[in-house]
């Protein structure tokens, strides 16, 4: 195999070692996420997250679902702070691993 080669193969296990790195950082990561209840249903709960990125001059919104234990806890129109570990899988809605949740008491503005 010539030098070019062998450079060109290291260069490319260098890149792959540290995507994966990387995301094995972010899957540590705890994130907090606040939204309120649009649905529940046995242990699945759906949140409509506030993500407070303005995009076109607007808030923009996006769902979240959820497996708790306790959901019968909470009610339809519920403000919640989420507190989610690891990567957000992006199907709609989005799915991601809960470890705790805090009921919030903020009137959301329209």
């Amino acid at each position: 195999m010539s030098k070019i080669k062998q450079r060109i193969l290291v260069l490319v296990f260098i890149l792959i070692a540290g995507f994966i790195f990387l995301q094995l950082l972010s899957n540590r990561r705890n994130r907090d996420i606040v939204g309120t209840v649009t649905e529940i249903h046995q242990q699945r709960v759906t949140v409509l997250t506030d993500d407070y990125q303005q995009e076109n001059g607007g808030q923009s919104q996006g769902d979240l679902v959820f497996t708790w234990e306790r959901a019968d806890e909470f009610q339809i129109g519920d403000r919640l702070k989420i507190t989610i570990k690891g990567p957000v899988l992006t199907s709609f809605p989005e799915q991601a691993t809960v470890t705790k949740i805090e009921k919030i008491n903020e009137i959301k503005e329209k």
